[in-house]
């Protein structure tokens, strides 16, 4: 993640993701375009947003897998 994104505005950029992909107006894949237009982020660093966004989202569903398998 960029240095100059503080937690708080990376906090606000997650819960942005997860209400875009509950709304399923987008794949998640474009979701780029909504971070530099939303958030004034260049490329880069929505790139680099949504790509721990994606790493967090598939942490969290191998743990809830692991869970419902013990």
């Amino acid at each position: 993640m960029p240095k100059n994104l503080t937690k708080s505005y990376k906090k606000e950029c997650f819960k942005f993701l997860d209400n875009l992909r509950a709304s399923g107006e987008c794949n998640m894949f474009g979701a780029c375009t909504y971070l530099v237009d939303d958030f004034n982020l260049d490329k880069k660093d929505a790139v680099s947003c949504l790509q721990e966004w994606m790493n967090t989202k598939r942490e969290e569903q191998l743990q809830e897998n692991f869970e419902l398998a013990n």
